[in-house]
């Protein structure tokens, strides 16, 4: 094979897999903050919603109300109701303030480590 068919080829490869990268990374901003311009519309929907039919989930002893989130996630519906996904999002996302951010708007309640309830009641900051 010429050396330089091999040299464009992997060029085209590459080129290809960083404007998908970029490409992608606008998508998830773009997603990220049509979630955060939106929050009083979902919260109106979310009251709709009877609480056992609401998708929570636990992520660093905080539990999350994620059932107006869950379709329109920018990496789908990956959410696993009523457990604890700490290892996941830390794997996903680390410390991505932007995606921090966003998880805020959704946190219903805070735990301490042995599972008791700090605040009495639930409050929907979104």
């Amino acid at each position: 094979m010429n050396k330089g068919l091999i040299v464009a080829i992997f060029s085209a490869i590459l080129i290809t897999g960083v404007l998908g990268y970029f490409g992608y990374s606008y998508y998830v901003e773009t997603q990220l903050d049509n979630i955060s311009n939106n929050l009083e519309e979902q919260k109106e929907k979310l009251s709709q919603i009877p609480q056992d039919q609401r998708c929570v989930i636990t992520i660093s002893e905080k539990k999350y109300d994620v059932t107006m989130f869950k379709d329109v996630h920018p990496g789908g519906n990956v959410f696993k109701c009523g457990q604890d996904m700490t290892q996941a999002f830390n794997k996903q996302h680390g410390k991505n303030q932007k995606v921090l951010n966003t998880l805020k708007n959704f946190l219903v309640e805070e735990t301490s480590p042995s599972s008791e309830t700090i605040s009495e009641e639930v409050n929907y900051n979104y």
